[in-house]
């Protein structure tokens, strides 16, 4: 099966084991890349035309205000995911959401009969109400084993993941 690893990630100023700090890169990011070693897929990072602050809480305040308008930002660029059977969506919980630039990911492409993993790099909020989210935005996906992570564990998440992995593999085989 063809592997995609999607994700957002956001470096820099963040919130991370109960302070604001400074992450060369983010949380997101070390598990999508995880991913890609543990599942030889390809990766692709989300990014939005118009990013987020770099400063934390003008990023908090910028998610906020998009999640209550229901703005959907536009992509800096797409992929083709037609080829790809199985997609681990990776992104943050903002706000018990994720970011828009998913919704924004997720809207543009059919993932009729795709299988999804949605992951999730939290300071507290789990999966938040993301898995629903990725229900309604893609009804005819099929969403498989949601993983949420704690963002400041991400560096020692990699035996975790690879468990996960194959769980995928076998609830693929048996669906």
């Amino acid at each position: 099966m063809k592997t995609l690893i999607a994700y957002y990630s956001k470096a820099g100023d963040n919130w991370f084991d109960s302070k604001r700090t400074f992450l060369e890169i983010g949380n997101t990011q070390i598990v999508a890349e995880y991913l890609k070693e543990i599942t030889s897929g390809d990766i692709f990072k989300l990014e939005m035309k118009h990013p987020y602050s770099d400063d934390y809480d003008e990023c908090c305040e910028q998610a906020r205000n998009d999640l209550l308008s229901n703005f959907i930002p536009e992509l800096k660029e797409n992929i083709d995911i037609k080829d790809y059977d199985i997609i681990y969506l990776c992104y943050p919980i903002y706000w018990d959401s994720f970011p828009n630039v998913i919704h924004a990911f997720l809207k543009s492409h059919d993932f009729k009969n795709k299988f999804i993993c949605p992951i999730s790099t939290h300071e507290g909020s789990g999966l938040g109400i993301s898995v629903s989210q990725i229900k309604k935005d893609c009804p005819e996906a099929i969403v498989i084993n949601p993983l949420p992570l704690v963002g400041t564990l991400a560096k020692k998440a990699k035996n975790r993941l690879k468990v996960l992995v194959e769980e995928n593999k076998k609830t693929i085989k048996n669906s």
